[in-house]
C-alpha cells in the first residue's frame, strides 16, 4: 500500500475503519517500516525490490540531474535541489539506471508476477526467470505506453488479458487521475470529494484487473501496488493546524471523514485479496514511506504543469493546466514521512504482534529468505529473522 503512514494506519485498525487490515495485525505480526536515504518513493521501491540503498542500486529522485556543472551528492543532507524546469538535461529515471539486480532476477526457479510497482526498475519491464511476468508502474513517456510499447510487459499475452479487462488501462494510476479541475467542480471542498470518488473508482478497476490475472494463472510470488492511497492521502490528509482556528475545524472534520472513506475503501478491496489467495500463503503487506503534515503549501498544478511544459512527462489526455490557477486550488496538505507499516502472517511468519523496525531494504532478503535462497553479498538489507521466528 503505496505510502500508508504507520500511525494513522493503527489508529484506523484499532478503531474499526480498516478491520481486515487489523485481521492480519492480529493474526501476524507488525511494525514500522523505514524509508532509506530519501522518502521519495522511486528511491524506497528500488531499494525494496533490490534490497539495496541508493548509493548501491544508483536511484536517488525521480530524474536526473545533469545539467552543466551541477554538484550532485548522494550523502544524505548534501543533495542540492534542482528544479526540472531548470535543468537542461533531465529525465526520468529508468531500468536501465539500476545498478543491481532485483529481487526476481536472484530467484531462478520461482515464477513471479510484479504488477505496477512504482519503481524507476518497472520499466522497461526486463526478462524474467521462470517465466515470471513484470509490468511496469513508472511514470514514463509516452503516458499510455502499455498500448503503445511492448517494453511495457515482458509478456504479451499477459498484456493483451489486462486490456481485455480494462481496455484504458495506464501504466501508472496518477495517469489516469482526473483534471486537476474536474468539470462542475466551483469550490475546494467540492472538488475534495470529486477527488476521492474518481480515485476510488480507478483504484476499483485496477483491483478488478490484477485480481483476474492472479487467479487465471500460477505463481509463487505476487507482487501488487495499491497506489492511489499516496496520491488521496497529498491531497485529503488532514491537517493538524487545521483545528488551530474555529473557522477552518469543518474543514478538518471534512478531510478527515473523505480520508477515512478511502481507508475503508483499500481496506474493502485487501479483504477481496485475503479471500482469494490459496490457503497457507505468506502475507506480506508493507508501506515503504508515511505522510506527515506538510510545512509548505506547493500546488499541484504548479507542479504538473511545469512537468509538461518542459516535456519531462507527457501531458495525460484530459488533463486541464490552464496557466492561472485558480484560488481554490487544493495545495498538497502532507509530505511523505520516514515511517510507514508493515504487517505480515503466514506460516513462515510464527512472531506475534507488535515487532521490531525493518528497513524497506529488508523485503527483499526476506522474500529470497522464504524460498531457501542464499543473500547475495551486496545486499544492504538484513533478514528479519525476529519476523521468521528466528534469532539474528
Amino acid at each position: 500500500m503505496h505510502a500508508l503512514d504507520h500511525d494513522r494506519a493503527l489508529e484506523k485498525a484499532k478503531s474499526g475503519v480498516m478491520p481486515n487490515l487489523h485481521s492480519i495485525m492480529q493474526e501476524g505480526c507488525y511494525g514500522v517500516t523505514q524509508s532509506v536515504f530519501s522518502t521519495a518513493s522511486p528511491v524506497d521501491y528500488t531499494s525494496m525490490l533490490t534490497g539495496t540503498t541508493h548509493t548501491t542500486h544508483g536511484i536517488d529522485d525521480f530524474q536526473t540531474n545533469t545539467r552543466k556543472g551541477f554538484k550532485f551528492s548522494r550523502n544524505p543532507g548534501k543533495q542540492e535541489v534542482i528544479h526540472p524546469a531548470e535543468a537542461e538535461d533531465t529525465r526520468l529515471y529508468t531500468s536501465y539506471d539500476v545498478e543491481v539486480p532485483w529481487v526476481w532476477q536472484m530467484m531462478e526457479e520461482e515464477k513471479a508476477m510484479q504488477f505496477g510497482i512504482f519503481s524507476p526498475s518497472s520499466y522497461p519491464a526486463p526478462e524474467l526467470p521462470n517465466d515470471g511476468v513484470w509490468l511496469s508502474g513508472y511514470w514514463s513517456k509516452p503516458s499510455n505506453f502499455l498500448k503503445d510499447q511492448e517494453a511495457a510487459c515482458n509478456d504479451q499475452d499477459i498484456r493483451q488479458e489486462i486490456l481485455e479487462y480494462y481496455p484504458d488501462y495506464s501504466v501508472t494510476p496518477l495517469f489516469a487521475l482526473p483534471p486537476l479541475y474536474p468539470e462542475g467542480c466551483e469550490d475546494q471542498k467540492n472538488y475534495h470529494r470529486k477527488f476521492l470518488e474518481q480515485n476510488k473508482e480507478i483504484s476499483r478497476k485496477l483491483q478488478e484487473t490484477r485480481m483476474q490475472v492472479e487467479k487465471n494463472h500460477e505463481w509463487d510470488v505476487f507482487l501488487t501496488e495499491e497506489a492511489l492511497c499516496d496520491n488521496v492521502q497529498h491531497i485529503l490528509w488532514p491537517r493538524s493546524e487545521d483545528t488551530s482556528v474555529s473557522d477552518e475545524i469543518d474543514e478538518w472534520l471534512e478531510t478527515e471523514a473523505l480520508l477515512d472513506d478511502y481507508y475503508r475503501h483499500i481496506d474493502e478491496m485487501l479483504g477481496e485479496w485475503l479471500d482469494q489467495i490459496p490457503d497457507n500463503s505468506n502475507i506480506i503487506m508493507i508501506s515503504c514511506h508515511g505522510h506527515q503534515d506538510s510545512e509548505d503549501n506547493y500546488f499541484m498544478h504548479d507542479r504538473f504543469k511545469n512537468l509538461y511544459k518542459y516535456e519531462i512527462w507527457d501531458k495525460p489526455e484530459g488533463w486541464d493546466f490552464r496557466e492561472d490557477r485558480p484560488d481554490w486550488s487544493p495545495p498538497t496538505r502532507a509530505e511523505h514521512s520516514f515511517e510507514g507499516l508493515y504487517a505480515v502472517k503466514g506460516p513462515d511468519f510464527p512472531a506475534k504482534g507488535e515487532s521490531e523496525p525493518i528497513s524497506c531494504m529488508d523485503f527483499a532478503p526476506m522474500i529470497l529468505e522464504i524460498y531457501g535462497y542464499d543473500k547475495p553479498e551486496h545486499l544492504d538489507g538484513r533478514t528479519p529473522k525476529h519476523l521468521m521466528g528466528e534469532t539474528e
